[in-house]
């Protein structure tokens, strides 16, 4: 595939083995790709503007390439994340208690209402309790 823009490179990997970039091409317009530079067929290929060809892996590799960042969430998205996992959860657990009762399985129940109330109680220490489903 020939490509005549890239932008925003950035490696995607600590020992620099991946770059995350967009690519422009005529069939398909702007698309981001991880272009794996460590073990690579070089098929696709950047089109300068003189309309001679390069490999893509040879012309990132000539490019300035932004330095790799761990994406860290923040404290509050994190909880955000945890919250709506839980949430799910809870419903589940709604439903599997409603199937315990219908087959008046009251163990079960007792099982899943106690697990549920954990789930409830999870935002304390921020960490899900075992899941019983």
């Amino acid at each position: 595939m020939n490509f005549t823009k890239i932008r925003d490179l950035r490696y995607s990997k600590l020992d620099k083995s991946r770059i995350d970039l967009f690519v422009t091409c005529e069939k398909y317009g702007e698309i981001p790709i991880t272009l794996n530079i460590v073990n690579t067929e070089d098929i696709h290929t950047f089109v300068k503007e003189d309309g001679s060809k390069i490999g893509l892996k040879e012309y990132c590799l000539s490019q300035e390439i932004k330095k790799y960042e761990e994406n860290i969430l923040s404290e509050q998205e994190q909880q955000e994340i945890f919250r709506e996992e839980r949430n799910n959860l809870l419903q589940k657990a709604d439903i599997e208690i409603n199937k315990a009762i219908d087959n008046a399985d009251i163990e079960r129940e007792k099982r899943l209402r106690i697990y549920r109330q954990e789930l409830r109680d999870s935002t304390i220490n921020w960490v899900l309790p075992q899941n019983i489903l």
